[in-house]
Parts: C-alpha cells; sequence; structure tokens
C-alpha cells in the first residue's frame, strides 16, 4: 500500500512490522500489542529506511507511535538515562504523514496477540518434571 502526500510527492511504504512478547506483566496488561517496524520514504528523488519505530496498542485499539530513539546516560558524568532522538524531523508534517500511514497499516493488520513470556526457571522445571 502507498501513500501519496500533498508534500513534495512523499512516498510512503511499509516494509515490516515486528511484534514484541510481552516481557512485563505490566504491558500485557495496558497494551494488546506493542513491537516496532521500518518504513521507507521517498521525497524528490531521496530514499530513505527509517527502522526502529516503535508503536503501542492499547485494549481499546489507541496507537501509539514513537520515531526512533536510543537511551543515552551516563552515571559517572551525572548524566540521567534520557531518549535521544536517531532520525529528527525538521518539518514535523513528515512525521505525521508517516504516523497517519503507520495507523492505518497497523489498523489493517491482523497481528498476533503473542503470550505472555514465561520465566526461563518455570520452563526448566516443567522439562524436569
Amino acid at each position: 500500500m502507498l501513500l501519496f502526500c500533498h508534500m513534495d510527492k512523499m512516498k510512503i511504504t511499509a516494509s515490516r512490522f515486528y511484534p514484541e512478547e510481552f516481557l512485563k506483566k505490566i504491558d500485557a496488561e495496558k497494551y494488546k500489542s506493542k513491537g516496532t517496524c521500518e518504513v521507507s520514504i521517498e521525497i524528490q528523488g531521496l530514499e530513505l529506511d527509517i527502522k526502529n519505530i516503535t508503536y503501542r496498542i492499547d485494549h481499546d485499539g489507541k496507537i501509539q507511535l514513537k520515531p526512533p530513539f536510543r537511551i543515552h546516560s551516563n552515571k559517572k558524568a551525572g548524566i540521567k538515562p534520557k531518549l535521544v532522538p536517531s532520525i529528527v524531523f525538521k518539518n514535523g508534517e513528515i512525521w505525521t504523514e508517516i504516523e497517519s500511514y503507520i495507523r492505518k497499516e497497523l489498523a489493517t493488520l491482523k497481528l498476533p496477540e503473542l503470550p505472555k513470556k514465561r520465566s526461563m526457571q518455570l520452563d526448566f522445571l516443567n522439562k524436569i518434571f
């Protein structure tokens, strides 16, 4: 599926969605699905692949998206953990169009509801007994 926006004929295509298992009980309580995705965009001949876009879908179907980021900290220098964007869109309309596109794709996809991850200890005990 392609999206052409009014901004300089930007073309967006979804490459892949990567659902994640719930590692924490609180995540399973808050979200129906979560993971990352990647998209390809083309603007006036410039092609970019944007990876590690985080998505969360709550039980009411509300979708939350975050652009790629990493967590930076340095305890020795007194820098507390904070999110640092990997890519910054100077024109906010570009990210708005990407968000809109991903929301439409997620709404039409049948993402599997992943089971809660069991502890390694329980898996080990089940194999013994």
